[in-house]
């Protein structure tokens, strides 16, 4: 792991980063463990940020402290499959319900507008390209965050997210999933344009249901 912490002004969120990539990338192995004081010296920061990051990344899963042996890299950091779309389903569900409440006329036209550049965009493309699409998929759902208002269910569905990508990805494999789900996008906008706050709600957790079996159908093949 290399340093790379060079702003003071974002050290803690930047020691969160660096450890974060060096689990996934299985640089920090499953099962393995590390001290806080190794992490310093390799990151060349003092302790409290690296404190606060892995608070952070042992609450989003990553990781559990050990009186013992210190910092220990869970083998399965993510959560089941049923559970982790449970979790999209209520969250993401609860954001399109008060953007639905709260958005306004320009908030609404700026879904439309991303919806269609989305849609103009991947036309464009001779073949699906799996990652633009979970870029866009991702683009939407942020933007409806962002019209829900709320900072905290931002943070909340952040690392949620991060678990979901390669799943996502796995389920666009699917014949015909790529048009089903901008088909479910458009479902959830017009709720949205409506100021429909229960069939937003209802019309994003249909959505991951199918997200969730476009997943396991391709992995049973």
């Amino acid at each position: 792991m290399e340093p790379m912490i060079t702003r003071p002004t974002l050290i803690r969120d930047q020691a969160y980063d660096t450890i974060k990539s060096a689990i996934l990338q299985g640089e920090l192995a499953p099962n393995s463990t590390i001290r806080e004081r190794e992490l310093c010296e390799k990151l060349s920061i003092s302790r409290t940020p690296v404190r606060e990051a892995l608070q952070r990344l042992e609450l989003e899963g990553y990781l559990q402290f050990s009186p013992r042996q210190g910092v220990i890299i869970k083998s399965q950091p993510t959560p089941s499959l049923e559970e982790l779309f449970m979790l999209l389903g209520t969250l993401e569900g609860l954001a399109a319900f008060w953007a639905a409440k709260r958005s306004t006329s320009k908030q609404v036209a700026q879904l439309e507008y991303l919806l269609q550049h989305h849609r103009n965009e991947e036309q464009r493309e001779p073949e699906h390209d799996i990652a633009l699409i979970a870029k866009h998929h991702q683009e939407f759902i942020d933007l409806i965050t962002d019209i829900a208002g709320s900072d905290r269910l931002k943070l909340i569905l952040k690392p949620l997210h991060d678990f979901r990508k390669h799943m996502m990805a796995i389920g666009h494999l699917k014949p015909g999933r790529i048009q089903e789900a901008f088909d479910e996008h458009w479902e959830i906008f017009q709720a949205i344009a409506g100021h429909n706050g229960q069939l937003a709600e209802q019309t994003v957790r249909n959505h991951l249901i199918k997200s969730l079996q476009a997943y396991q159908s391709v992995q049973s093949d």
